[in-house]
């Protein structure tokens, strides 16, 4: 085939239902994906389908670049003109279950961008969808290729068992098929693969079994039990509708499957949602919640709600950290702290700064920060108790008596102008008693 030389075969991707992909370079490095298919599945509706989608430019689908025979195989030269893997190869790398269920998220919406294209059913496995950036700025490509023509169950013997879990059990079984469906199915078990779901244990783990327990649908199991979703989260209402939704995709009856990936969208959307996800997993998992929220502001550095909630959470982590990294978790809090400070109560950030020396032992830094608050509103008295406590800690009792002194005159002030009650006055100058000593 004249399109293919100069093309380098690297490393094979997978075997599919619509043939071998493989990586390969052409202009530079990795730049190319090849697939490789067998002379029988090249029939002339094959190859006139295939000749229909290169010449028509599809949103979120790798561009043909070119097509033909070598070798007694028929090859597909598709261009990818930035760094890439494929989404098993994606799923290989560490990332968090939330970083891989938000890359299925971007699967659905390219989902309505691919199906209206002349490709039926889109055939989106872990091999045929390749990922393009890093984690929480991925977006999803589809490897197009026409389906091919099975007339037996052998015609899907050597491909991989990730990929049988993705076809329908109809397809399996021979029965009439509705594209759709197929693609919905499809979904369903990205959905599941990416979370982490096992396959069933078969009584033998060859071709024929494979087929076999995926002609009834039971190829992959897709329960939330055994995925990859820690198990305190596995009664909320958002994690069992996403379920409940991938069950749908994947029912054994085409008909009862979604029509479009809307309904799997929106569950992944629900779970995803860092400000739900971070509150869960605040008290489980502080460290983790943390992590959420760092990627969710390096998306969106000016959402006040996550930072916020960032705030919060980290008070947690830093109760279990030290040394350097307790300091990093201090200067930043800080710095979200004055920026989502209530503008009604200038004082309140510098008391919750405040706090957060004592419960490190910075008697030095608190005592600042303290101040800084009484400054900003004269008539904290929280914050004024707290500068005394401060200077006993600081074993300066003689500033603390001169704290005391200066915290009744106030309280003498705010009685006068009825900002307190006697019986509030007299409370707040039992407070000070001790400082008095």
């Amino acid at each position: 085939m004249d399109g293919l030389r100069g093309v380098r075969l690297a490393a094979s991707i997978g075997a599919t239902d619509r043939g071998t992909l493989w990586r390969a370079s052409r202009e530079r490095e990795h730049d190319r994906i090849v697939r490789v298919i067998e002379p029988r599945f090249c029939d002339g509706r094959f190859r006139q389908a295939l000749s229909t989608l290169r010449q028509r430019g599809h949103d979120r689908m790798l561009g043909v670049a070119s097509e033909g025979w070598s070798d007694g195989r028929y090859y597909v030269e598709y261009s990818v003109h930035a760094a890439w893997r494929s989404l098993a190869e994606w799923l290989g790398k560490p990332a968090d279950w939330w970083e891989r269920l938000a890359v299925l998220g971007d699967v659905c919406e390219a989902v309505a961008h691919w199906q209206r294209s002349p490709l039926h059913p889109l055939g989106m496995t872990l091999h045929s969808v390749v990922v393009v950036g890093r984690p929480g700025e991925a977006r999803t490509w589809l490897v197009p290729c026409p389906s091919m023509t099975v007339t037996s169950p052998c015609d899907l013997f050597g491909v991989d068992a990730t990929v049988v879990a993705t076809l329908a059990p109809e397809t399996i079984r021979g029965a009439q098929f509705d594209d759709r469906a197929q693609d919905a199915y499809a979904l369903g078990t990205l959905a599941a693969q990416v979370l982490g779901c096992q396959p069933a244990r078969l009584a033998a783990d060859d071709d024929e079994h494979q087929l076999e327990a995926q002609a009834r649908g039971v190829l992959l199991r897709s329960t939330v039990i055994g995925s990859d979703i820690p198990e305190f989260l596995h009664a909320t209402p958002q994690v069992e509708r996403l379920f409940a939704a991938i069950r749908r995709y994947r029912h054994l009856k085409p008909d009862v499957r979604p029509r479009d990936a809307q309904e799997l969208r929106s569950a992944i959307a629900a779970v995803t949602e860092p400000l739900w996800l971070a509150g869960q997993m605040r008290v489980a998992e502080p460290a983790t919640a943390m992590r959420v929220l760092d990627q969710a502001l390096t998306r969106e550095p000016d959402r006040m709600d996550l930072r916020r909630e960032w705030c919060l959470v980290a008070e947690g982590v830093l109760a279990q950290s030290t040394g350097r990294t307790a300091d990093e978790i201090v200067e930043r809090l800080l710095r979200y702290l004055k920026v989502a400070a209530d503008p009604e109560d200038p004082g309140s950030w510098h008391r919750r700064a405040a706090e957060i020396h004592l419960r490190r032992g910075d008697w030095q830094s608190a005592a600042t920060q303290f101040h800084a608050a009484t400054v900003a509103n004269p008539s904290d008295l929280d914050a004024l108790l707290g500068y005394a406590q401060c200077w006993i800690g600081l074993d300066d009792p003689g500033n603390a008596r001169h704290t005391a002194a200066e915290a009744n005159r106030r309280i003498d002030r705010l009685a006068r102008n009825q900002l307190l009650t006697k019986w509030e006055a007299d409370q707040w100058r039992d407070r000070f008693a001790k400082y008095m000593r």
